[in-house]
This record gives structure tokens, sequence and C-alpha cells, in this order.
């Protein structure tokens, strides 16, 4: 598998708070030893395609090759919700460091765990203006469609190409995606619960998250599809904030409402809020966890046996891929309307040979000039 070897400067303050800079940036993480290192993103990684913004149909399949290097030093936005977020931070990092890979300038704005929908498009919107392009990894909210119309509306009124890594926001001026739908994941996933309860029937506790955005509803849609004809049954279905606090909170009156289910899912922070209240609270019998996010803490769980299984989307191969569409549209080429790295399935076995320098920051190694 080649590895492209990149240079980049430490990710600075300002990351952490909004704002615009035109500094090449990388990141210095904390190392998971268990997961390998590598000096840049491993490519290439099974992709997954379609022409157009419907999703339906079957993709086509098939080894993704990055950019080389891009003919002109462009300037790119790139826009994440905050950095705060383990998983934004994954998207933020490969974008960043593709960048430095393929000779563009990545400026970025990000704002504190808070941040809406409409505060990161009011203020992404003076980046983008004066870039060539727009990295966009949206905030996921009921209210995105809206919150992005006007910014999304002014970039293709300027011809401005937009690349996201959401697979629920395809408004008009959103050229191209590097986010695989999360059905896709989420019935991966299904199937997993479906074999594991072949051994153990249960009732699964699903911690979904905010209610009303598409990519919310694909998740959940994806998992459900897989379980008529299987031993396992929907318990319930809790919505609400992806806190830490108020998921805990959900968690104990989903486990005192449904007192016999022995599977509990949900997004990386519902489970990682699950593993910390066990930790602390004696359980009344045992549970399966199982994230429908990747972050690196659930990879330490999964190697600690703490969580059963996850669905990594390939955050870092998403942002990566999201700057390479935006520059190759700048160059003048087609992209796909869709152009995602595959989803693949994280468990206590795959997660010490799967590639995971498309996954997580902390695996990438990028080090000053």
């Amino acid at each position: 598998m080649r590895v492209r070897a990149v240079a980049a400067l430490a990710l600075a303050s300002a990351l952490l708070t909004a704002g615009c800079s035109g500094d090449k940036v990388g990141t210095i993480p904390t190392a998971l030893p268990h997961l390998g290192q590598s000096d840049g993103i491993s490519w290439p990684v099974h992709s997954i395609t379609w022409p157009t913004s419907d999703t339906t149909s079957a993709p086509r399949d098939g080894e993704y090759e990055p950019v080389d290097q891009a003919t002109k030093r462009f300037t790119i936005c790139v826009s994440v919700p905050t950095i705060a977020s383990a998983y934004y931070a994954n998207i933020a990092t490969g974008a960043t460091v593709q960048a430095g890979g393929v000779g563009v300038i990545a400026t970025r704005v990000a704002g504190p765990i808070t941040t809406t929908s409409v505060q990161q498009a009011a203020f992404t919107k003076a980046c983008a203006q004066k870039a060539d392009a727009l990295v966009l990894a949206p905030v996921i909210d009921a209210h995105t469609a809206t919150a992005y119309s006007s910014l999304l509306a002014s970039m293709h009124a300027a011809h401005k190409p937009v690349a996201v890594t959401s697979p629920g926001l395809t408004a008009t001026g959103v050229t191209a995606s590097s986010a695989p739908p999360t059905r896709i994941g989420s019935r991966q996933l299904g199937f997993w619960l479906n074999a594991d309860a072949n051994t153990k029937p249960g009732s699964v506790i699903l911690l979904a998250g905010p209610k009303g955005s598409p990519a919310i509803e694909g998740l959940v849609s994806g998992l459900v599809s897989t379980l008529p004809g299987s031993s396992l049954t929907i318990a319930g279905i809790y919505y609400g904030p992806v806190g830490r606090a108020a998921q805990e909170q959900l968690l104990i009156r989903a486990m005192s409402e449904h007192p016999n289910a022995n599977y509990i899912v949900g997004l990386a922070q519902p489970i990682e809020a699950a593993v910390d209240y066990f930790a602390y609270h004696s359980a009344p019998h045992a549970y399966t966890l199982a994230s429908l996010t990747y972050n690196s803490a659930i990879a330490r769980d999964i190697a600690a046996g703490k969580v059963g299984v996850a669905i990594d989307d390939r955050a870092v191969a998403q942002g990566a891929m999201a700057l390479d569409a935006a520059v190759r549209i700048l160059q003048g080429a087609r992209v796909p309307a869709v152009q995602a790295p595959a989803p693949q399935l994280i468990d206590r076995t795959s997660i010490t040979y799967a590639d995971q320098t498309g996954s997580l920051a902390e695996s990438i190694i990028v080090s000053k000039p």
C-alpha cells in the first residue's frame, strides 16, 4: 500500500476557535500504539462511488487514487464545527494533511463545542469568500439545509466548488460529497449484531442522537432494516443532544424503561458515556455496546473489550477525498457527485489489522519540517 509522506506544521491554537488562517496545517497527535502509525495517509483506499447525488442505487466499487500534485497553489477553506470533537478533528486532519501533500493552502475555521449549524454557516462565510473552494464538514441537525443555503448559494454564484463530508447535505451549491450514506455502515453493524444474537438473542436500546437529520435517520433506518427475521428486536429508540451528560441521562432512562435489553447501540459519544457510566455503576446484567461512529476513544474501548464493535466511516480519508475533489474541480476535471471511502467494521479482531490511517488522526505522524 502506497504511503505519501507529508510534512506540515502543528495545528495552531486558532483551530480551536472560530477564525481563518492561511497556514498549512497538520497534526502531531497522541500515539495509539496498537493501531500502528504512518507519516501520512495510506493510499489507495477502497471507495464507493455514485455519479449523481441519488445514492439509492448500488455503488461502483474501486480503489481511490488521490491527487498527486495540484497544478496551482489554490486556497481552500476547510470548515468543521469544532476541533473539540474527535470525529471532526479527524476530518480536519485528513483535509489539511492532504492539502500539504498536494501543494495547496488550507485555511481553516472551527468553533467551540456548542457551535450550531447557523453559527458555523455564519463564521464560514468570510473564510469561504476569500478561498477558491470550500471543504465543509457541517453540523448535522434538523436545520442543516436551511442554515447553509445562503452560504452554498453564494459559493454557487461565484462558481466556487463545495465538497462536503455529509451524507445529508445535497442543497444547491454542493458540488461533491466524500461521505458514505450512513445506512451502509449501520446495515453492516446490524448484520454483526444479528450474528452475535444467534448465540445471545435479545433487544436493542438505540441512542440515536439528534432527531430530524437525514444522516441520523439513515443510521436508524439502516440498522432497523437488518432486524426482521433475526433474533433481535428494537426495545426503544431515544433521540437527544449528543453531549455526554445528556446521553448519560438518556441511557439511565432507557435501561429503566427496558430492563431486559442487552444491546446498547449509539453514536460514539453515547457509547463513550455508557462506558464511563458502567465504570462506576454496576450493570444489572451484561450489555454489548456497539458504536455507529468511530474515534480514538472507541478504538481503545474495543481493544480493551469494553465495546464490541463500531462502524468506521474513515473520517480522515473523507476529509482528504473532499480536499481532492475540490482540487480536481478547480483544475477543470469532472468528479462524481459522491465518492467516499467504504465504511469498515471494527471489532476486537479486525482492529489489529485494519488500516487506520484513513480513520484516526492519532495513527498519522506529521512532523514539523
